[in-house]
């Protein structure tokens, strides 16, 4: 199987060994009369896998009705330019890193650390502080703002089925300077995360990890880390 079924409707359609080396994990929402949400795109340099994992689930490409970007980062944003191609959606992202995206700032996205050019995806609507609830057919997606890794980076909570999703991208860092990270910050986020105690982790790199005990250890485990700033 080319993705991973999470739960009813929420799939993980991206990442290393699924779509391309350097893709962040890519996870994507049914929305309901065949629409669809993506969250992130993955730094996609060659979408076809990604593509194909989504149709794959049952989905098109063309109805994704929204791609929710979790911040700024080349490997989180560099697959939207493909998919808007095909999709006439939304694209959201927090106002922080709003600009980075928009503007295609190459040190705020990553984008020279990767050797790749920073493209220029126009921010479509935009999240201020805790953005409340993104309500796209019948998902229904609170957008919190999880600042640390970078100063826009956000979290998407859903409940399936009674439990209680987190899509916290990045929890791992790493952190720098040029991208406008802030370790104090990060760590008021990771705190957050933990008092919400989700089901289920659907993290930026690690992929799903669940149920509640591991996903909680996950996140402690990375605040006991050394984390230093580069």
């Amino acid at each position: 199987m080319p993705y991973e079924g999470v739960v009813e409707g929420i799939y993980l359609v991206g990442g290393a060994g699924l779509s391309g080396p350097g893709d962040c994990c890519v996870y994507l929402v049914d929305a309901g009369d065949g629409g669809s949400v993506l969250i992130d795109a993955g730094l996609s340099t060659a979408p076809g896998p990604l593509f194909q994992n989504i149709e794959e689930t049952g989905h098109r490409v063309e109805d994704i009705v929204a791609l929710v970007l979790t911040h700024s980062h080349i490997d989180h944003i560099g697959g939207a330019s493909a998919i808007l191609e095909r999709a006439d959606c939304e694209v959201v992202a927090h106002e922080a890193d709003a600009d980075a995206i928009s503007d295609g700032m190459a040190t705020r996205t990553a984008a020279d650390a990767y050797g790749v050019p920073s493209p220029h995806i126009e921010v479509t609507r935009t999240i201020r502080d805790d953005g409340g609830t993104l309500n796209y057919g019948s998902a229904h997606i609170m957008a919190i703002h999880t600042p640390g890794h970078t100063p826009g980076n956000i979290t998407l909570q859903m409940e399936v089925d009674g439990k209680v999703l987190l899509f916290a991208n990045d929890v791992h860092g790493p952190f720098s300077r040029a991208w406008g990270s802030d370790l104090d910050a990060w760590r008021r986020s990771m705190n957050r995360l933990i008092a919400i105690a989700p089901d289920i982790l659907l993290e930026g790199h690690y992929g799903v990890i669940q149920p509640k005990g591991p996903a909680i250890e996950f996140i402690r485990d990375m605040l006991e880390q050394d984390m230093r700033m580069m």
